[in-house]
């Protein structure tokens, strides 16, 4: 479009030149030929002259020349009919004609020059000012981007979350303080280092199964990877994943993850599940074991209301017992729930007092020979020796002693020996209970202490007892600042011991 209007433009330009030069010729022929006159008209070609020049720049001397050339001849021509008489200034004009011909050119070509180098200088300034602008919004959005990489930056390394970062060999580029808390290692310590290092051996194929599914680019929404720390513990994290691919969109540059250390919540829902557990065999054992003193407070109240009148003195004494004995027994129970539930909430104290060990055990063989222990067992006291008082709860370990020696009783074969003695030394006072029972297994020697521990099947559960008494024995031992444990008896059987040192209670103790 703008190719046409040149052209169009130039037409017009040969146009005005062609009737200019065909006006001025015409002009100059018919008052020099015609009418014989001066040469008033001549100065007109300076126009066609003066434009040219200016539209055609050194292209346009030629119509100088052409016009000068014209002049020249027309006065050749009147010379030689001898009209009229040649002015040789003429000639000085047509030269003239070229003269300012060339120098309108010149001037026309300068003043273009120019104009091209201030139209070039404005380019150049606009450009220069677009730069400029350009450089400064430039730099604009590099502070906005370094903010904004500041800013990430700090969400990163301060984010209460454990982030980590890893290109597609499974390097690590970029670790937070959160992960450094999880981990132990410092980020400088493992920057560039293979990913595996975090991971435990027995689960580091599993983990990085894991890892390529990421790289594939499938996103973690919540998956659980163990987490190997400096220090050889394992801390278990669920995380989340995201990757970060180059402006192709299709090359990826690395893969973000962020996890949650669940550790603490895993060890709480598995306490609980243990706790659910126990809380179902408390309820099948408590139910056994209470069915039991039921059944005889049943069956013998019913025998004496309906039998009174014809049962002998003999009988009604032997049911008495048996309701006794069931008695106890519901009591023990009760006794070991309230206990359990004072240790379990923190709330048993000690009344400590001095007490003498002599005296413990033979409390402990009068209430033996009371429930009829000795009748079917041999339970040997210790003889009199030489001893000093110990500060404790004189009851509680009563009650550890009592624990003890009806342990013995229910798992030693009738007729058995059950010896029960205590020594003296400078670190404290230890008791002994020993019997010839089956035993206990060393792998088990520690977990009869344990909640239930006896409970194998709560539906065929044979031993009375609800597995409360040793760990009872333990805690009350504990408060003292004592110990017990279990040791295998030479000859066959077991023999539980448990200590509690020469200083006093102290007021924590007391509670």
């Amino acid at each position: 479009m703008n190719k046409d209007r040149v052209v169009q433009k130039e037409k017009y330009k040969f146009l005005v030149m062609a009737v200019l030069l065909a006006g001025a010729c015409f002009l100059t022929y018919y008052y020099h030929v015609v009418l014989g006159r001066g040469t008033f008209f001549t100065h007109l070609f300076y126009i066609p002259i003066i434009l040219a020049a200016l539209w055609w720049k050194r292209k346009g001397i030629f119509v100088a020349v052409f016009l000068a050339t014209i002049l020249v001849a027309s006065h050749l021509l009147i010379r030689s009919a001898g009209q009229i008489q040649i002015n040789t200034n003429d000639y000085l004009r047509a030269l003239m004609f070229i003269v300012v011909a060339v120098f309108t050119a010149y001037l026309s070509v300068t003043i273009v020059a120019k104009e091209k180098e201030v139209a070039a200088a404005a380019a150049a300034a606009a450009a220069a000012a677009a730069s400029l602008e350009r450089a400064d919004e430039l730099a604009k959005s590099e502070e906005e981007l370094r903010k904004t990489s500041d800013y990430l930056n700090n969400l990163i390394h301060y984010a209460s979350a454990p982030i980590i970062v890893w290109d597609p060999g499974l390097k690590i580029t970029r670790f937070n303080t959160a992960f450094e808390l999880l981990s132990g290692y410092k980020a400088e310590g493992v920057i560039g280092r293979d990913l595996n290092m975090l991971f435990p051996e027995e689960s580091r194929d599993e983990s990085l199964q894991e890892i390529r599914r990421a790289l594939a680019g499938e996103y973690w929404e919540s998956v659980e990877i163990p987490i190997l720390r400096k220090d050889g513990e394992v801390r278990l994290a669920l995380w989340n994943s995201a990757n970060i691919f180059a402006e192709d969109g299709t090359t990826m540059l690395s893969t973000i993850a962020q996890g949650i250390d669940i550790t603490e919540r895993k060890r709480a829902e598995e306490t609980i599940r243990r706790n659910q557990e126990h809380l179902r065999d408390l309820i099948n054992i408590a139910a056994h074991e209470l069915r039991h003193p039921a059944t005889i407070f049943r069956g013998y109240a019913n025998i004496l209301l309906e039998h009174w009148d014809s049962l002998d003195e003999e009988t009604i004494k032997d049911a008495l017992l048996k309701i006794d004995s069931a008695t106890d027994r519901l009591t023990r129970i009760v006794d070991q729930f309230l206990d359990t539930s004072r240790i379990e909430g923190g709330k048993m104290g000690l009344s400590c007092s001095g007490v003498s060990p002599m005296a413990l055990i033979n409390n402990v063989f009068a209430e033996a020979q009371v429930k009829g222990y000795d009748n079917k067992l041999n339970i040997t006291p210790p003889p009199p020796i030489e001893h000093r008082e110990i500060e404790v709860d004189g009851e509680k370990l009563k009650n550890v002693l009592g624990i003890l020696l009806e342990n013995a009783v229910s798992y030693s074969p009738e007729g058995s020996a059950i010896d029960i003695w205590f020594e003296q030394s400078d670190e404290g006072t230890v008791f002994h209970v020993a019997d010839r029972g089956s035993g206990i297994p060393e792998d088990d020697r520690e977990r009869v202490f344990e909640r239930f521990y006896q409970v194998e099947d709560a539906d065929h559960h044979s031993i009375p007892g609800i597995g409360l008494g040793l760990y009872i024995a333990r805690s009350i031992m504990e408060a003292h600042g004592g110990w017990i444990r279990v040791e295998p008896r030479e000859g066959g059987g077991s023999v539980f011991s448990f200590g509690v040192p020469n200083s006093p209670c102290s007021d924590s103790e007391k509670g």
